[in-house]
This record gives C-alpha cells, sequence and structure tokens, in this order.
C-alpha cells in the first residue's frame, strides 16, 4: 500500500500538484485558470537589425470568463483576450524551441514531472490584433493545475522594419 502511496504522489507532481494531461473539460480548464497568477520567463525581440533578449515577470490575472490581462503587456503587445480550446498548437519540439529562443530552459525542467508533453495537454489560444502593425498569438499550456506555460507570439512592424517578438514564462500561484 505504501509503494501505491509513493507513486501516486510522484505522478501528482509537487504539493499534489494534478496534471491536465488529456483534460479536455472546458469547464474544468476554466476552473483552474481562473484567478491570479504570478508569471516569471524571458523575451526575445529579434529584427534584421537588432535582437535582444531579456527576462519578464510580474502578474496576470484571468477572469471566470476566460480573459487575460497580462499587467506588463495589455494594452502594449496584447489586449485583452480570451484563450479557447482548440487544436494543438505546440509540440515537444516547438516547446523546446521556443524556451531555447527565449533562453529559459529551466521552465522545461519545472514541467518535466509531467506524464505526458504539451501535445497531450489542453492548449488554449487567441490571436491578438493590437493594430494593423502589430499582431500574433497567445497560448496557455496548463501542465498542472499550478503551472501554466503561456506563450505570446508577436510580429511588430515599425521603423525598424519587421520583428518578431516571443515571449515564454512559467505561470505559478502567488
Amino acid at each position: 500500500m505504501i509503494k501505491l502511496i509513493v507513486c501516486l504522489a510522484c505522478f501528482a507532481g509537487p504539493l499534489g500538484a494534478l496534471s491536465l494531461c488529456d483534460v479536455r473539460d472546458v469547464d474544468r480548464i476554466a476552473q483552474v485558470l481562473a484567478g491570479d497568477w504570478v508569471h516569471s520567463g524571458a523575451g526575445a525581440f529579434v529584427s534584421a537589425s537588432d535582437e535582444a533578449v531579456g527576462p519578464v515577470e510580474g502578474d496576470i490575472r484571468i477572469d471566470a470568463g476566460g480573459a487575460v490581462a497580462w499587467a506588463e503587456l495589455t494594452g502594449v503587445l496584447l489586449p485583452r483576450v480570451t484563450p479557447v480550446l482548440g487544436d494543438m498548437v505546440y509540440d515537444a519540439d516547438g516547446v523546446d524551441d521556443l524556451l531555447a529562443t527565449t533562453e529559459v530552459e529551466w521552465i522545461a525542467d519545472d514541467l518535466s514531472d509531467t506524464v505526458c508533453g504539451p501535445e497531450s495537454l489542453p492548449q488554449l489560444s487567441a490571436a491578438n490584433e493590437v493594430s494593423e502593425d502589430l499582431n500574433g498569438q497567445l497560448t496557455l499550456i496548463p501542465y498542472f493545475e499550478d503551472r501554466v506555460l503561456a506563450v505570446l507570439e508577436t510580429e511588430w512592424t515599425g521603423e525598424w522594419g519587421i520583428a518578431f517578438v516571443t515571449v515564454t514564462t512559467l505561470m505559478t500561484r502567488p
């Protein structure tokens, strides 16, 4: 019996966090995501003439209807959007590539105790259009009830030409 309890604890993750592998119940996902989150990660800005990677951290609030308010980015790179459950956007290689681009491979380590990869997790996405010159996509991948990977990919046109902004961050409960 003790072996069974230890085995189940290993699959549950830290502090009993439940994995969201194969969960497609929209109400359950909404319940898990609603509320306040803190996040830590990095963003990459790449244009023909400039490249920069830097840390991002702060607060994210998701209301009961699923609308995301990302304190540092709302109104700059991301309007208030409501991601919806859809088809898979990122597979394991795609996530690894994004984490490498933004130099936050440590996020993969923090999510590695899941029993599945992003292909089996719910992926909620929303297109974001701030202006004709600024648009992209926000995707939330809840690995566990208390750990969510947020990915923002944006194309931004300006005097520099076209730039690609990628933000990957790990959302956790405060």
